[in-house]
């Protein structure tokens, strides 16, 4: 009765804290599949999908990189876009990856494949200044990406933060608090 308690609490905690999994029997920590799938999600971002980020670099020497999944009918991530030249300002180099939350085929998403076909995306989005049709490439590209973030990353909201260092955040994060923890971190 005990081992299955603890077991269904162990397979439980998998889903609460998805990065470590316990060995209940020999007591050690072992990686679990979807840490080592995220310890090179970040390159693996840029990788395949660099040619729609939108790389906002540091100021001066650059010290850490995240990549920041985005929707721009998100509150928060709308929040933390006011918030990369402070990042930027600490050495931190921002790559915003457009994010189809609201699903592929929505009024919402419209504005995202319309913006991210022109040169400048996020200046395109804060003036509400789009062509009257998206670049079928660039749609298919975010299309791609999206359906990526969602089956390989299991990414269900946003802000998304994906860190060098394999660590993920969703939710919107201060500046402040991110600069301080990468700075541990490295």
């Amino acid at each position: 009765m005990i081992k299955k308690k603890i077991t269904a609490t162990l397979f439980a905690s998998m889903f609460l804290f998805p990065c470590l999994s316990v060995n209940a029997e020999s007591g050690g920590n072992t990686h679990s599949i979807l840490q080592t799938t995220k310890s090179t999600a970040l390159q693996q971002v840029l990788t395949s999908f660099g040619d729609i980020a939108i790389k906002i670099p540091a100021d001066n020497k650059e010290t850490n990189s995240i990549v920041m999944l985005y929707d721009n009918q998100c509150k928060y991530c709308n929040e933390f876009l006011m918030n990369i030249p402070t990042l930027s300002s600490n050495g931190i180099t921002v790559y915003v990856m457009p994010f189809l939350n609201h699903g592929a085929y929505t009024p919402e998403s419209k504005s995202m494949y319309l913006a991210w076909s022109t040169s400048k995306p996020l200046t395109s989005l804060l003036s509400k200044q789009f062509p009257s049709q998206p670049d079928p490439k660039i749609a298919e590209r975010i299309f791609e990406f999206t359906k990526y973030a969602q089956n390989q990353l299991n990414v269900t909201k946003t802000p998304y933060l994906l860190l060098e260092n394999g660590e993920f955040i969703d939710g919107l994060v201060s500046p402040y608090n991110l600069i301080t923890y990468l700075k541990s971190a490295s």
